[in-house]
């Protein structure tokens, strides 16, 4: 009896540490099977977070300068890419009181993360005939007034956009220039 005893614990003893092994081995399948998954699914998000940026039409090279064309190309395709619209030509009203209204419509789209500041020159003039102040996602300006006191007619003006980021709303983005002209009138003329 005692024979079939030591048997018995012998065939016991190899079971056990089959089953010990064959948990292990399961707890380092499981192991291996989600650190894949982790690594897969960290790499779809950094894909799917760069799709994203760039169908935003958001580019990480900031402070891009006009020092040459393919600089200036380059910022106007981010301008149009975000989403800042405006008249085509703008149309500025000389009033009864001698002042200039402008009418430029610009739109800073909601969809787009940055705050845009724009700046209204005259073709080769360094005087700013409007600069204006912080215009949020989703914000507008309708009018302006033309700090400068044009005569009726038909003036080249270059508008220069600029995309603003940080905390302080200092950090320029990058910033482009689009040309288009303004006519000037007496809005009397026009009732």
């Amino acid at each position: 009896m005692d024979d079939n005893n030591i048997s018995e614990k012998e065939t016991k003893l190899p079971e056990t540490k089959k089953k010990k092994l064959s948990f292990k081995v399961i707890i380092v399948v499981l192991a291996v099977v989600i650190l894949g998954a982790l690594v897969c699914g960290g790499i779809y998000l950094k894909n799917y977070i760069n799709e994203i940026k760039a169908d935003s039409g958001i580019k990480e090279e900031p402070n891009v300068f006009f020092d040459d064309e393919s600089a200036e190309e380059y910022m106007k395709d981010m301008v149009s890419s975000i989403g800042v619209h405006m008249n085509q030509r703008i149309s500025c009203a000389i009033t009864e009181d001698g002042s200039r209204i402008a009418r430029v419509n610009v739109q800073n789209d909601n969809d787009f993360q940055y705050i845009v500041k724009f700046v209204l020159v005259e073709d080769d003039k360094t005087t700013d005939l409007y600069t204006s102040g912080l215009v949020p996602p989703g914000g507008k300006i309708e009018t302006i007034p033309i700090n400068e006191e044009l005569e009726p007619g038909t003036y080249s003006v270059n508008v220069i956009f600029t995309a603003i980021s940080g905390k302080d709303n200092r950090t320029d983005i990058g910033s482009t220039g689009l040309n288009t002209d303004m006519e000037v009138f007496y809005a009397a003329d026009r009732k």
